[in-house]
């Protein structure tokens, strides 16, 4: 049955009236800048971005509210200075409107440790300017034969971990989207965890056409590494950090979560 002209346009109406009155669903990035496992004295930037304008985003720690910012460009920064074993744990960022709840960011984990091995060295090959289709290999040497190594990209939450002896993480056909700043920390495991410092950032740019193909997603982030054209020792509410995204698999609760891993996305 056909219905009347005049009923389809009111209908019409009625739809666009809803959409103006109900708003689209908020979504919190919140991430670490720069990457990394904290040492004890070190400093990090918790990171909270969304598509908003006004209000204000707060940070929580295990569910206790510690401070709250109003957004620049939809980003917030809080800082952590002078890191101590206090400071690790799982953060969370709610941005509200007034007193209104209007979208809460999964949880983060930030993580403090002594740094005993040494500092590893990334490179990229073929080199840090490529063509879009390249095969690039991150390469992160260490000192150390049993180290186990993550890839780190700035703006991310989770981390690639190396698979193989070389320690290294191969994208067979890079895209802009994978361009950006890189960087990797090693660990041990025998009765502890034992960590290096974060190496020096380095800068990934990819030249040509932009795939339609979605790109790895990477780490929770702490800091004491080098970004990739400057170094934070400590960051008050500058809006500088690149947005990530938060989603990311879960390491098993029962053992030491250095940050959560995402292993060959690109096979």
């Amino acid at each position: 049955m056909m219905l009347p002209v005049t009923h389809v346009l009111a209908f019409g109406a009625w739809l666009v009236a809803q959409s103006k009155a109900t708003p689209s669903a908020l979504t919190i990035s919140i991430f670490l800048k720069p990457p990394g496992v904290i040492p004890p004295g070190g400093s990090t930037t918790i990171c909270c971005s969304c598509q908003c304008d006004s209000g204000r985003f707060v940070l929580y720690k295990k569910g206790h509210q510690l401070r709250s910012l109003e957004p620049r460009g939809g980003r917030a920064e809080f800082s952590i200075s002078n890191a101590t074993q206090e400071d690790s744990g799982a953060y969370s960022c709610h941005y509200l409107d007034g007193d209104t709840v209007l979208a809460r960011s999964e949880t983060l984990e930030v993580t403090v440790h002594e740094f005993r091995l040494p500092r590893p060295v990334l490179s990229i090959l073929p080199g840090r300017d490529v063509a879009a289709g390249a095969s690039v290999t991150f390469r992160c040497a260490i000192a150390h034969s049993s180290a186990t190594c993550f890839l780190y990209r700035e703006g991310q939450v989770e981390a690639q971990q190396t698979s193989n002896e070389d320690r290294e993480v191969s994208f067979p056909r890079v895209t802009k989207g994978d361009g950006g700043c890189y960087s990797c920390q090693c660990f041990t495991w025998n009765a502890s965890f034992q960590w290096s410092a974060v190496s020096e950032a380095q800068d990934l740019v990819v030249r040509g056409k932009t795939s339609s193909r979605p790109h790895p997603t990477l780490l929770f982030l702490p800091a004491a590494a080098t970004s990739c054209g400057e170094r934070k020792e400590d960051v008050g509410v500058e809006s500088s950090c690149t947005q990530g995204s938060s989603r990311g698999s879960q390491l098993p609760s029962d053992m030491f979560q250095p940050c959560q891993v995402l292993r060959n996305p690109h096979r």
